[in-house]
């Protein structure tokens, strides 16, 4: 039977430039979509970075409580098994059986079973150190240092910024800033928050920074080489060098005066190497980060929050001294962070 071709059925589908549209609305919808998930996931990096300091905190907060307000040394010089503060917080990490294989191997290396990475000491931002053994993101306030013959040499020891600054009065700068030391054949004390506290406040003192740089040759000896396992000091503080604090063109460790003086930190300008996220080409032991213009500190208090690269000098230096304000440093405005 013959059948009028106007009177036939099509299939009904999509023309050329309707399938074009369609799918130029799509593309539109990915590219408006997929920033946003990229933004997603980094502030959950960002979270997670800072629950893990926030976390290191509470265990090192804990771990004082449990020994008579006495924090760890950053390390012990000497032979024997090695003893840094993340080692020192295992347990109170829920990392027993980490610290457990520490102590019986008496060393931590490749030919060890206590090559392991544990996620809590590692920022997810810091690519560099990504799931790789022993990775170490965070580092403690080790205050302000004078390098003369290396940080591992000077940093709170007998030949420390102290003596090097006032002469006849010996340690009373270098322990008004900090607030882990190290232990020496000459020293063996180790910082409180009660000391802390009646200084500048447990809120007002930082107690630990990120150490996050893709910048960083993990395998030069002039930069941190990021590991927990290790007694570098360039792997486990973030300090201030007096030779990057200036007063006009004098610099911190020339200033003269009494320690009052010094800590009163009026006119001072703090240069590229010791300021938050600052350049890394001298081996230096600022704070840094993979988070866009910003580091994320723990403070005495057990509190954490980011704070800008772009802080005061005097603020920042406010910050990591413990007990500035008893020799002149002034009180800190809060709202400057």
């Amino acid at each position: 039977m013959f059948v009028p071709a106007n009177s036939r059925r099509f299939r009904p589908g999509f023309t050329l430039i309707e399938l074009l549209v369609v799918i130029s609305i799509i593309a539109v919808l990915i590219s408006l979509i997929a920033p946003a998930v990229q933004s997603a996931r980094a502030a959950a990096r960002r979270v997670k970075c800072l629950n893990n300091i926030r976390n290191i905190a509470l265990a090192m907060i804990n771990d004082a409580s449990a020994h008579g307000d006495q924090l760890p040394h950053v390390r012990t010089q000497g032979g024997g098994i090695p003893t840094t503060w993340p080692i020192h917080l295992l347990d109170d990490l829920d990392a027993s059986g980490v610290a457990r294989q520490v102590r019986q191997d008496g060393v931590i290396d490749s030919s060890t079973d206590t090559e392991i990475w544990l996620e809590v000491f590692s920022c997810p931002d810091d690519l560099a150190r990504t799931r790789q053994a022993n990775a170490l993101s965070y580092v403690a306030n080790g205050g302000i240092f004078y390098d003369t013959s290396g940080v591992n040499v000077n940093h709170h020891t007998a030949s420390r910024i102290a003596e090097e600054l006032v002469t006849g009065a010996p340690n009373r700068l270098g322990y008004a800033t900090g607030v882990l030391w190290q232990k020496t054949s000459t020293d063996s004390r180790r910082m409180g928050f009660g000391f802390v506290s009646q200084g500048d406040g447990i809120s007002n003192t930082l107690l630990l920074g990120e150490n996050s740089d893709p910048r960083v040759d993990l395998s030069a000896s002039t930069n941190p080489t990021g590991t927990w396992g290790t007694t570098s000091m360039y792997s486990l503080i973030f300090a201030i060098d007096t030779d990057d604090v200036e007063f006009g063109s004098t610099k911190l460790h020339n200033k003269s005066g009494t320690v009052d003086d010094i800590l009163d930190w009026t006119g001072v300008e703090l240069l590229e190497d010791s300021q938050i996220n600052g350049r890394r080409d001298s081996g230096g032991l600022r704070p840094a980060s993979n988070h866009q213009d910003i580091v994320h500190f723990a403070f005495c208090d057990g509190s954490a929050r980011p704070i800008s690269d772009s802080i005061q000098a005097d603020v920042y230096l406010k910050l990591v001294t413990s007990a500035g304000s008893l020799h002149g440093e002034g009180i800190l405005n809060q709202s400057d962070y």
